[in-house]
């Protein structure tokens, strides 16, 4: 865990609530992605870890500890800060359940002195509770968020580029690495029926089928069509960044065998893909054609019933967004699951980025789309 930073504040409506941490050193785990911190007393007495929550008691049970019948013991202390902390956001209405079911005489009058909303100790119970729930929503936030962006697959935009040969290393790859270059591995790993899936699935789409070769030691990958096989890197340059998107794409809609173990849907069964520039060295026919596989995987996790796949993909290809309009003309798609976020600046060089929207509309119209951005007049 790493020590975080001597300048951190924590505002609640706007209310600086770091005095509740003043005398705690902080700490979060550089493995989360979205972490909620651990706390160390800077007190040498004590040393051990804290989570918030028994900051959060600590906290309370040292100001009962002042403003309560010095004559209560510790544990009776302790059970009511328990059922202050557990209860609901404080109000009168809280406070009665709290003064009615109290365990002593003594944290009796406690409650009812603090009902009155001008009390003091009314105050500072009602601060405390409302940390107490922040940080207990923000650890769920940080458990579903974590949970969903554990589950992100990503591919850049520079793929490795084909080789004619692979030493065949006799690995199981289960996942298809961000630039593409272990993806003849990963082929190579899948089942004979699998591998035939994901050539149907390339061969539905682009006409051409995709299959492996293995001799003396080595793989190679080949481009099969009904008047032969072709190496890889026979072909143009486009078919070698394409394949490991494709390879992505139909193994998280598909869920085959090799990944079944370790494929990580979030809770609910959500999985997002992030693809930077699919259609590079495509032609633009193509890079059209990307919007039906695209729309494809979509489609076919949610016909799934327990796959919800969402793609965010960062392009620059007009026909891909053309098609995406045609898709939904045609009545394919509905136009509501396209959103497109426009990056444009003023200064290419000096302005920072400007985001806007554009969307399409049931008839598969552009709308909101800035003029010139594909240099039309």
């Amino acid at each position: 865990m790493r020590k975080g930073s001597s300048d951190y504040r924590l505002l609640l409506n706007s209310e600086d609530v770091s005095r509740f941490t003043s005398n705690y050193e902080q700490f979060v785990n550089p493995g989360s992605l979205f972490a909620v911190p651990a706390y160390v007393s800077k007190s040498k007495e004590r040393r051990a870890f804290l989570s918030t929550y028994d900051l959060i008691f600590d906290q309370l049970l040292t100001y009962l500890k002042g403003k309560a019948d010095k004559r209560l013991k510790e544990k009776t202390l302790r059970v009511e800060a328990r059922r202050i902390l557990e209860g609901g956001p404080i109000s009168d209405a809280t406070l009665e359940q709290l003064q009615n079911s109290a365990t002593t005489t003594a944290m009796t009058d406690f409650y009812r002195r603090a009902r009155q909303s001008a009390d003091e100790n009314y105050k500072e119970l009602y601060r405390i509770a409302r940390f107490a729930r922040a940080m207990r929503v923000l650890e769920a936030l940080e458990e579903v968020l974590e949970t969903y962006f554990r589950g992100t697959t990503y591919m850049g935009p520079a793929r490795a580029a084909s080789e004619r040969y692979y030493r065949n290393q006799e690995l199981a790859v289960s996942e298809i690495a961000p630039s593409g270059e272990n993806f003849p591995m990963y082929l190579a790993s899948l089942l004979k029926g699998e591998r035939q899936d994901f050539s149907d699935f390339v061969n539905s789409i682009f006409g051409f089928g995709v299959n492996i070769t293995s001799t003396e030691g080595h793989i190679s990958i080949h481009v099969t069509t009904d008047t032969g096989n072709v190496n890889v890197t026979d072909t143009g340059y486009g078919v070698s960044q394409i394949l490991p998107v494709l390879g992505v794409l139909w193994s998280i809609a598909r869920g085959s065998a090799i990944r079944q173990q370790r494929q990580m849907f979030s809770r609910g069964g959500h999985r997002l893909v992030a693809i930077e520039q699919p259609e590079l060295h495509l032609h633009p026919a193509h890079q059209a054609k990307l919007a039906d596989v695209f729309a494809a995987i979509v489609e076919r996790g949610d016909n799934d019933g327990r796959r919800n796949i969402r793609l965010v993909i960062e392009t620059h290809s007009e026909a891909l967004i053309n098609r995406l309009g045609e898709l939904i003309e045609q009545g394919r798609i509905p136009s509501d699951c396209v959103e497109i976020a426009v990056f444009s600046a003023d200064d290419d060089l000096n302005s920072p980025p400007i985001i806007t929207s554009a969307w399409f509309n049931s008839e598969g119209v552009l709308k909101g789309w800035p003029h010139g951005f594909f240099n039309y007049s």
